[in-house]
């Protein structure tokens, strides 16, 4: 994983806005319970790609885990959620605590 990480933090050295590198490093740092870092990143994705439906769903969720919950909540109300996935995201968040 942290040849990943490298690689990604790499990429945002080159292009500090690049939406695909922020998006999947904030996603990883979520999984590590980051979420400080998990959000400056999906914040700038937002920022770039406001209509990107995995986008908005993981900013969201950054929202949430750092404890803004209104506005997790809001930006979860924009995502397309077809699969469930939102629901899914919940139960995991309660099964860790």
């Amino acid at each position: 994983m942290g040849k990943v990480i490298e690689n990604y933090q790499f990429a945002l050295s080159l292009d500090p806005a690049l939406p695909s590198a922020n998006r999947r490093l904030g996603q990883i740092e979520l999984s590590l319970a980051q979420y400080d870092a998990a959000l400056t990143h999906l914040e700038r994705a937002y920022a770039e790609t406001p209509w990107d439906n995995a986008t908005r769903q993981l900013y969201g969720e950054a929202l949430i885990a750092n404890g803004y919950d209104q506005k997790g909540a809001a930006m979860w109300d924009s995502v397309r959620n077809q699969q469930g996935q939102l629901k899914l995201r919940i139960f995991w968040y309660n099964y860790i605590n």
